[in-house]
């Protein structure tokens, strides 16, 4: 009996048995079917991706290819590639990958080491051969990737030919705008030279000749007049170098400090002479409400405001010129200024506003105007930019114009304030001076007598020397206390016998100062490097002269106000304003606009010319002018400026 039971209770475990053991089944054909269908997606998605990659890669718009990483050999390419190299599909299939490209040190034709492309890959410029043997250039990059179970580099190209072709376009076109102006700048020195040379034998000459007490009145206007137009001259000589230096980008500011006040009252007194003898009214507007020490270009600010005035003048027959001036903080330290020119002048047309800035343009009032070259407009905007700010001009036809100067200026203060005054004319050496052994070195017969003569006066021993061989050999022979060089000479130019004489014991320490005839800056730099220790354009003054060779031997002059025992009368204040009303207007304004310039050669001139018509008028001006007083000069032509009718 109990066998039996033990025999049923095994047949039910075994029952129970086979329904796990069934159930377990259909798990596993489930897990089974599971897996059947997610290989079957899998196999799906790896055929999309592979369609996918190869619709890519057959329409990718530049060249793709498949380079076996163990052969080397091009596995693959799409259709791109073969029409940009030329090769059919047969011909490029399994050739070395090497073999297209031009430019090797990117690839190799046996690439067995895995590592090679995987360093060499990354983007680079290379040069392609083409079937035809034209080369092509391109940026390539290079990409891991397995490719019918096969590794492999899929190299992506981008065609970059035209752009190197226009790349190197853009560089011809570079030298040759720098050849073109470097060209330029040769023909401005060579233009400079022969211009500014005869130049300075024809304003030296003229000083010189009004050096002579004997001169007759008449002989005295004519030097005048001659010595009026070689200005004029040489001012229209400037202005066109100028402009040429500008469109060569070889001008450059020289921020200083300045009385910017002074500045303007200072052209005031001169165009108010100007004005007076045209019948105009004459009006300055804020010149107390601007800061007085200020930083900027004084020079160019100074050019730009005589530009417009003058302008004012010329093209106004009746009313008159307004100057009005103001300043607004902008941040610390800097300030916005606006200055304007306003005049009731003819005006200027819409359409002319821009021609009148333009080199040698001018407006219709300009053309029918005598005189002129189109430039001091061109310069004075050119300027304007230069320093941070613009000049632009308003106006219509018949109603008058207002130009308008706008640029930015820093405080100063008075302790930088440049020493202005010209020296007084020199004589002689003071007592106690060494004799002085001066070697002029000139080709030019005229500079070189002028030279001579003006160092002769003032009691220097001179020898000349005609080119820079004879230089070298006199400075050797002769040992002279300074040499004055002259750049451009034939047989041997300056710089070559500069640099020998300063190579030699004896010469090492001779000052030798240039004189060059060029307006071009960039030649101070080869100047001073071949040994020059001071630099002098010409045409020069006869203070830059003494100034120079003062400062490089310690002189001291004996000037020619020092040599009067007793200085002369002077008239009253009240009398020599009554005597300045009574001059020429135009000596008036000629000399008022010499003080302001500074120029003392030009301001002695000017009183010889008034002393020849007024002698103890004469007499006052040019106590003052020598005493370098030029405040009370300036005051003195105010005064009678604003009593015209005294």
């Amino acid at each position: 009996m109990n066998d039996l039971k033990q025999c049923e209770q095994r047949i039910l475990e075994l029952e129970s048995l086979l329904e796990i053991s069934d159930r377990k089944s259909d798990v596993l054909t489930s897990l089974l079917m599971e897996a059947n269908a997610e290989y079957e997606g899998s196999l799906n998605r790896v055929e999309r991706s592979e369609k996918n990659f190869r619709a890519i890669f057959e329409t990718a718009p530049e060249p793709i290819y498949l380079i076996d990483i163990n052969t080397g050999r091009i596995l693959d390419c799409n259709e791109f590639t073969l029409s940009w190299l030329g090769y059919s599909r047969t011909e490029l299939i399994s050739m070395p990958a090497g073999s297209i490209v031009a430019d090797k040190a990117g690839v190799t034709e046996d690439c067995d080491e895995k590592a090679t492309y995987r360093e060499r890959m990354a983007l680079a410029e290379w040069c392609f051969r083409r079937k035809d043997g034209s080369l092509v250039t391109a940026d390539v990059a290079g990409t891991p990737l397995e490719y019918e179970g096969r590794e492999c580099f899929a190299v992506l190209v981008h065609d970059i030919t035209e752009r190197k072709r226009v790349e190197k376009d853009l560089i011809k076109a570079r030298e040759a705008a720098e050849s073109a102006n470097h060209a330029k700048s040769q023909f401005l020195a060579n233009m400079s030279h022969e211009l500014r040379t005869p130049m300075n034998a024809i304003l030296g000459y003229s000083q010189l000749m009004q050096h002579d007490a004997s001169l007759h009145r008449d002989q005295r206007e004519y030097l005048e007049i001659i010595n009026r137009s070689g200005e004029h001259l040489l001012a229209l000589i400037n202005d066109v170098l100028e402009i040429s230096k500008i469109e060569a980008r070889r001008v450059t500011s020289e921020p200083t400090t300045f009385d910017l006040p002074a500045l303007i009252r200072d052209l005031a007194v001169v165009f108010r002479f100007r004005t007076e003898a045209k019948g105009l009214e004459f009006g300055l507007e804020g010149v107390d409400d601007v800061p007085r020490y200020v930083i900027s270009d004084e020079s160019k600010v100074r050019q730009i405001l005589i530009n417009l005035l003058g302008n004012a003048v010329k093209f106004t027959e009746k009313g008159g010129i307004i100057l009005r001036v103001a300043a607004a903080r902008r941040t610390s330290g800097e300030m916005g200024l606006k200055v304007e020119v306003e005049d009731t002048g003819p005006g200027i047309a819409e359409d002319e506003r821009e021609m009148v800035f333009q080199p040698f343009e001018q407006g219709e009032t300009g053309r029918h105007t005598k005189g002129g070259t189109g430039l001091g407009l061109a310069i004075s905007r050119e300027y304007a930019r230069m320093l941070g700010g613009d000049l632009t001009v308003a106006g219509n036809v018949g109603e008058g114009s207002v130009f308008r100067l706008e640029t930015g200026i820093r405080e100063g203060k008075e302790i930088d304030l440049r020493e202005r005054f010209s020296k007084r004319r020199i004589v002689g050496l003071a007592e106690g001076q060494p004799d002085l052994r001066i070697l002029v070195v000139e080709d030019g017969e005229e500079n070189r007598t002028l030279l001579i003569r003006l160092l002769q006066m003032a009691g220097m021993e001179v020898r000349e020397a005609v080119n820079g061989f004879e230089a070298v050999e006199t400075a050797e022979k002769w040992r002279p206390h300074f040499i004055w060089m002259d750049i451009r000479m034939p047989v041997m130019d300056g710089l070559e016998a500069t640099r020998r004489i300063k190579s030699t014991k004896a010469g090492k320490d001779i000052p030798i100062a240039a004189l060059t005839a060029s307006a071009m800056e960039e030649e101070r730099g080869p100047i001073l490097a071949a040994g020059c220790d001071d630099f002098v354009r010409k045409p020069y003054r006869e203070h830059e002269i003494f100034d120079v060779m003062a400062k490089h031997l310690r002189l001291e002059y004996v000037y020619e106000d020092e040599q009067t025992d007793e200085a002369p009368a002077e008239p009253e204040a009240e009398s020599t304003v009554q005597r300045l009303a009574g001059l020429a207007p135009h000596l008036r304004s000629e000399l008022c606009e010499a003080v302001l310039r500074l120029d003392m050669p030009r301001t002695s001139e000017v009183i010889e010319t008034i002393a020849a018509q007024d002698a103890p008028l004469g007499t006052v001006l040019k106590t003052v002018a020598e005493n370098l007083d030029y405040d009370r000069l300036l005051a003195l032509l105010d005064d009678e400026g604003t009593h015209p009718g005294e």
